[in-house]
């Protein structure tokens, strides 16, 4: 799961994702923004919001992708607000599913007040103050993901 905490002026506003601000690329087979762009609703946002993420969920994949690409606050909730992913590669590409699949309630992003004390999947991920944090297998606590991190399990 990518949780990310929201900036307090965000909490309990409808948001929308604005598929340009994420750097999708178009000339990748079947990934269509026209139809991204007319599937994607606005969500009713709480403290956090949360998405699944399908594809490599390790620290050396997603966990450094989206410490060196969704370092910025306004490009991850954009990211988080087009739903759930298949997978987001080292050169920022993001699939959503709703590119594939055009059920929103089952894919949209998941708005919570506490995130789950255990971890969902085998890595948890959240941005919290300007800071990407990892928990995996039966961590509670969140821990900073940093380089060296990313080095080791690489």
């Amino acid at each position: 799961m990518i949780y990310l905490k929201l900036n307090p002026k965000d909490v309990g506003k409808f948001k929308k994702c604005n598929i340009d601000k994420l750097g999708l690329r178009t000339d990748v087979e079947n990934l269509d923004k026209e139809v991204i762009r007319s599937r994607v609703r606005k969500v009713k946002t709480k403290k956090y919001m949360s998405i699944f993420h399908h594809f490599d969920g390790y620290t050396d994949g997603l966990g450094k992708v989206l410490f060196y690409k969704f370092n910025d606050y306004d490009k991850l909730l954009n990211l988080l607000l087009c739903g759930d992913e298949v997978s987001i590669i080292e050169n920022a590409l993001a699939e959503p599913f709703i590119n594939f699949d055009d059920r929103w309630d089952f894919r949209k992003p998941t708005s919570q007040d506490q995130i789950p004390l255990v971890p969902v999947h085998a890595y948890d991920y959240l941005f919290q103050d300007g800071k990407w944090y990892f928990r995996c297998g039966n961590m509670q606590r969140w821990r900073p993901l940093t380089r060296g991190i990313i080095k080791k399990f690489a």
